[in-house]
């Protein structure tokens, strides 16, 4: 990948980062935090687990399932966190 394509893709990640910012303190006009929460997650799992059964083919290592229990617990309190401190966000 070149140069240019690097900073085009970054420049896009930027984008839709701050677009999904926009998205996600205006979710919060119909939806209380938690219910915000558990829609994002919804339909990222939705996404992600035909994705990953996938590419890993179902067969997952020693320590995948606690390895797993583990970072969702961290996202989770994070991304909640995020929700509720959009509430008070201009």
């Amino acid at each position: 990948m070149s140069k240019v394509q690097a900073n085009c893709l970054l420049l896009l990640a930027a984008a839709f980062w701050g677009f999904g910012n926009v998205a996600q303190k205006t979710v919060l006009d119909h939806l209380d935090p938690l219910s915000a929460v558990g829609m994002r997650c919804l339909i990222a799992g939705l996404m992600a687990v035909p994705l990953t059964m996938l590419e890993w083919g179902g067969k997952f290592g020693p320590g995948y399932w606690m390895s797993l229990i583990k970072v969702s617990i961290l996202f989770s309190i994070s991304i909640i966190i995020q929700q509720v401190s959009y509430l008070d966000t201009s």
